[in-house]
């Protein structure tokens, strides 16, 4: 889901705006005491994450497809097994 609040990426420290990124509840044994219950993630970062899990680009929501077709673009694609470095 979208998130409704900004916030900080947990994977590339970059602000993301409201409705800009998406989040997850942090299950209480892996949060610290007094931290987030809730993880930020930016869109550039969800779509590596799904591409190094082996998503096909062609099963991804449009504007998640997109982003995909440019970060495959910029970057090198090295396979190490079943990893994409991006």
């Amino acid at each position: 889901m979208r998130n409704q609040f900004p916030g900080i990426c947990a994977e590339c420290n970059q602000s993301v705006k409201i409705g800009e990124g998406f989040f997850e509840k942090i299950r209480y044994e892996a949060r610290s005491l007094y931290g987030p219950k809730w993880k930020v993630r930016c869109i550039n970062c969800v779509v590596k994450r799904k591409i190094q899990r082996g998503y096909a680009v062609a099963d991804m929501p449009l504007a998640q497809r997109s982003i995909a077709k440019k970060l495959l673009e910029k970057s090198k694609v090295e396979e190490d097994g079943r990893k994409i470095r991006i």
